[in-house]
């Protein structure tokens, strides 16, 4: 994948940066999925601009190629990178995981009927002499 080596070097260091290096404010690193969506983001806006600034027909085909990686029935070898990156950036965080002992679910707590009957009741009293006043 000699052809390929300034991308791969390029979203392999944005990867190491964003699971090993970067933290949120309140110092903890970024969960696993979001990662992988900053590195699907990523990505496509470099397909994006590279498909806008090339002008180099050999140049064109390595990028074009490249970019396979993005297609998730692809089999070229960008492609094959890509699914070994996303599943090292999982692996990365199930192993900070047991290692700290944080929580990999980090969504808030769903919405149940009961929640909904009495959000659409408080909803439903608004402006009338019952609604709460805040």
């Amino acid at each position: 994948m000699y052809y390929a080596r300034p991308w791969v070097e390029v979203f392999h260091g944005f990867a190491d940066y964003l699971t090993l290096t970067h933290r949120c404010k309140d110092g903890k690193p970024l969960a696993y999925k979001t990662v992988l969506g900053y590195m699907g983001c990523a990505l496509h806006m470099a397909k994006n601009h590279a498909s806008i600034i090339q002008t180099d027909p050999l140049t064109t085909h390595t990028t074009t190629l490249f970019f396979t990686c993005l297609d998730p029935g692809s089999s070229t070898d960008p492609a094959t990178w890509y699914r070994k990156l996303k599943d090292m950036i999982v692996r990365w965080g199930f192993q900070h995981s047991l290692h700290t002992g944080e929580d990999l679910d980090k969504s808030d707590t769903p919405l149940y009927p009961e929640d909904v009957r009495l959000i659409s009741r408080a909803l439903a009293l608004h402006g009338t002499a019952e609604a709460a006043e805040r």
